[in-house]
């Protein structure tokens, strides 16, 4: 936390950037997770839809009315059972009227009757006449012999127009647990299946179990298939003849895009899209119908952008406010310190004038200038934690530096020194204070009183009365002293040089 509050305070330019970062990508981050959200409840809600529409198509197709038509003819009419089983005049005049009349009631444009042999015994219808042709192949006339009802999607082969087959079974009895002896088929467009699979959303498709458009809100995608089909699945398809001749000479066309359900990217747009199956009892499995929306549309980009604004802004302003209260909280942590810095400076400075009093009243009570010399060094050793001390008294008659005390020397300090010997010589002919930061390694280089000796620093003072030179000091210290200690030292060095003058006098 001292670090951080450190870099808010010593770079504000630095940390308002970091915020400023920090509230764009929180921005950003909202903003997306917000689209994304209404994407996908878009996307469920799309999902649910087609489902909606799935049943829809079931519902006006294997349970509509066209298929509970046939269904019922199926059942219990005997001449269509009689005609089955081959026992009537095919195309007979009642007979055609029947289909006749069931087709037009229901829009369709062919009904018939096949056998239990798969050939079409009656028949009604636009165009050729289908009676007497060879159908067992089909899959709706397999299915409806085998007793299931089904819807069957498929390309005419000389027309080439799209039909919905509805086939339902033709039973011996009147009830459907009896045996199948035929099957009833009815023929229609797909019209009404168009509406209902393009007014879904805004692109629809209907795919067949092989992965073949055969209804789609764009009539240039049917025909089309969805992916790149294998070589064995194309061959099927030309095989059932179900799309009619239109890949009888080429390969089916992919589409451009993907229907996989999810979200995806399409000429930069957002599209979802959803499959649900349409379940017509088809022998290859389930036809699927693909829904694919434009999000651009139905989720806006506009309310993701609004809610990444207004994160951020909110954002920045947590910032603001979180910035401010660190700044203000280092402030006071600063001013706290410096006031208790202070209070133990000045704590430790009334000791230590009360320590230096005491050391003065000593100083005072000194007998002999030896005995002084010694009380000084003790008190500098207790005072400022000096390791060594020598002073000095200056023989103005012969001009000499006269060792009169010593303090924890390793080695006999020189008894005289001449002013201008040494470093100690040069602060008594100069009458100049002088400190040495020593250095470990290179301690011998200072050559004074003190002899080999590795302290902090070494300090050097002229003890002088009124301009005169009365002795000097020197002194090894465990620490470079600040200023203001330098100034006590020197100030205690006077007061040495006082109470000199004042025992030699007695």
């Amino acid at each position: 936390m001292n670090r951080l509050l450190k870099f808010f305070v010593e770079h504000i330019w630095q940390a308002w950037a970091l915020a400023l970062l920090i509230a764009v990508l929180g921005g950003l981050l909202a903003g997306g997770l917000v689209r994304s959200s209404r994407e996908h409840e878009r996307l469920s809600r799309m999902q649910l839809e087609a489902e909606r529409r799935s049943i829809e198509i079931m519902s006006q197709t294997m349970n509509g009315n066209q298929m509970g038509a046939i269904g019922l003819l199926g059942v219990i009419d005997e001449q269509v059972k009689l005609e089955a089983r081959n026992q009537l005049v095919p195309n007979s005049g009642t007979m055609a009227q029947l289909m006749e009349h069931i087709a037009r009631l229901h829009d369709a444009d062919g009904t018939f009757i096949v056998g239990q042999d798969g050939i079409i015994k009656s028949s009604w219808g636009v165009g050729k006449p289908l009676t007497g042709v060879d159908v067992k192949f089909r899959p709706y006339t397999q299915m409806a012999l085998k007793g299931k009802q089904n819807v069957y999607a498929a390309i005419g082969t000389t027309t080439g127009r799209r039909n919905l087959y509805f086939a339902t079974p033709m039973y011996a009895g009147n009830r459907a647990d009896t045996a199948v002896i035929g099957a009833v088929v009815m023929r229609s467009g797909v019209t009404r299946l168009d509406k209902m699979v393009t007014g879904a959303a805004d692109h629809v498709l209907l795919l067949s179990p092989q992965g073949i458009v055969f209804s789609a809100s764009n009539a240039t995608w049917i025909g089309r298939a969805a992916g790149i089909l294998a070589p064995e699945r194309i061959s099927e398809v030309r095989k059932l003849r179900q799309f009619g001749t239109m890949f009888d000479v080429k390969d089916p066309v992919p589409l451009s895009f993907s229907v996989k359900p999810g979200i995806k990217v399409m000429d930069n747009r957002r599209i979802a899209v959803v499959n649900t199956p349409v379940q017509w009892n088809d022998p290859f499995g389930d036809w699927t119908l693909v829904t694919m929306e434009d999000l651009s549309r139905s989720v806006p980009l506009a309310g993701a952008l609004w809610t990444g604004l207004t994160t951020m802004l909110l954002l920045l302003l947590i910032e603001l406010l979180l910035i401010q209260m660190l700044r203000s909280n280092h402030t006071k942590t600063i001013t706290t310190l410096q006031l208790e810095r202070y209070a133990k400076a000045q704590e430790s400075s009334a000791a230590q004038k009360t320590r230096i009093s005491a050391a003065i009243v000593r100083m005072q009570r000194s007998q002999t200038v030896a005995e002084l010399a010694q009380t000084f060094l003790a008190e500098v050793h207790t005072i400022f934690g000096a390791l060594q001390g020598v002073v000095y008294l200056y023989d103005s008659k012969d001009n000499r530096l006269r060792l009169i005390g010593s303090y924890a020397c390793s080695e006999s300090p020189p008894d005289e020194l001449k002013p201008g010997e040494g470093l100690l010589g040069e602060v008594a002919l100069e009458q100049q204070i002088r400190m040495v930061e020593t250095v470990p390694n290179a301690f011998m280089m200072i050559r004074s009183g003190l002899g080999a000796t590795v302290p902090a620093s070494v300090v050097m003072i002229p003890a002088l009365l009124n301009g005169l030179l009365l002795g000097v000091v020197e002194l090894a210290l465990l620490q470079v002293p600040e200023s203001g200690e330098l100034k006590q030292i020197e100030e205690l060095a006077q007061l040495l040089a006082m109470n000199i003058e004042i025992t030699a006098r007695r």
